[in-house]
């Protein structure tokens, strides 16, 4: 599930339930019923990521990191606490054993290394570590960001560790919550979307006596491998918006391959006046089948008529619509999918002072 960043302050709680924070680790089970009530908290949501999931509403991903921060003022030193992760890995590969550990980063701080936690075997691993970064002034709290990667541990190839997903959490939060105390917090763990998603080769023709719109799906190349999955299970679907309508069709699935050939035919019924056309959109997305159980399946996305970003795209539409009934080609890097910012849920502590002693 992907909500709106929130934080909330409480000044008398003590409670590490994910419940109290609108998160329940319960709800990543595929009979996991769709509604929280809490009277005590509200909770600010925002849509479902879009993915290929029969049931994008239903809460999915890869677990939920349990930690907490506390900034020292006069020593200018930040302590985080890695206290545990609940269902790491959600119903990825649910018969494999994970030996958890999590590394903790700071990026762009000055002389800040990224540091390694203890291995714990498990999806539900307790932690309880602290680490410590010196040097963090006031102003990098606005600016910086602590990044925890989740892994599984000697996992891959020659014993390097299986990224998993990770968590991000801006340190102006400590300033807006204006409090020297410990702050708890719930981050969902999110996969990392890599610099390069891969290439989709297509051809597309209108035709305008028989109102169709035909794309021809050629095949998707160079799509990266995602953590403990490997080779994508690649599916492609199309979505056709004219107006108040919209359309969807599918491909078929290609299992565990980077380079998926379909040449495949996907038809559309639609308008085709200048008008009409001029307000037509079309997504292209590509998706993994292996990861519709995390409810973040998309891998990237290619755009034709409104909403077109790349050259490449604007010039395959623009063939399409000015000569009707001729076919052209289209050669398109593939985005990332717009979503909703990371879960977070922060709340202070009124037991730790940031003044005391390490």
């Amino acid at each position: 599930m992907n909500f709106k960043g929130f934080v909330i302050s409480k000044s008398g709680s003590d409670s590490e339930d994910p419940i109290a924070h609108g998160l329940d680790p319960s709800l990543y089970s595929p009979n996991a019923p769709i509604v929280i009530e809490n009277n005590n908290i509200a909770v600010h949501k925002s849509s479902v990521t879009s993915s290929s999931s029969p049931t994008p509403q239903q809460p999915r991903g890869l677990g939920l990191l349990h930690c907490s921060m506390l900034y020292f003022a006069v020593r200018k030193r930040l302590r985080v606490t890695i206290t545990k992760v609940e269902a790491l890995a959600g119903e990825l590969k649910p018969e494999m054993e994970i030996n958890a550990l999590c590394k903790v980063s700071i990026p762009g701080l000055k002389g800040a290394k990224e540091q390694t936690s203890e291995t714990k075997r498990g999806r539900d691993p307790m932690f309880n570590q602290e680490f410590f970064f010196d040097n963090v002034t006031h102003e990098e709290l606005d600016t910086k960001i602590v990044i925890i990667t989740a892994c599984h541990a000697g996992g891959g190839i020659k014993g390097k560790d299986i990224v998993i997903g990770e968590a991000s959490v801006p340190l102006r939060d400590i300033r807006e919550m204006n409090t020297k105390k410990e702050i708890k917090i719930v981050e969902e763990i999110k996969s990392i979307v890599p610099k390069k998603l891969g290439k989709i080769y297509t051809t597309s023709v209108i035709e305008k006596d028989s109102k169709r719109l035909t794309v021809n799906l050629k095949k998707v190349d160079a799509l990266p491998k995602f953590g403990l999955i490997g080779a994508p299970d690649v599916c492609v679907k199309i979505t056709l918006t004219q107006g108040a309508k919209t359309q969807t069709k599918s491909s078929r699935v290609i299992k565990s391959t980077c380079s998926a050939v379909y040449n495949e035919a996907v038809m559309f019924l639609c308008g085709t006046s200048k008008n009409e056309l001029a307000q037509t959109s079309i997504v292209i997305s590509v998706h993994d089948a292996q990861r519709t159980c995390t409810g973040d399946d998309t891998i990237g996305c290619a755009y034709l008529g409104v909403g077109a970003v790349d050259k490449s795209e604007m010039e395959q539409w623009k063939g399409c619509t000015e000569h009707l009934g001729k076919e052209y080609k289209g050669n398109h890097t593939l985005k990332a999918l717009a979503t909703a910012p990371h879960v977070h849920v922060a709340e202070a502590n009124d037991d730790v002072g940031g003044d005391d002693d390490d």
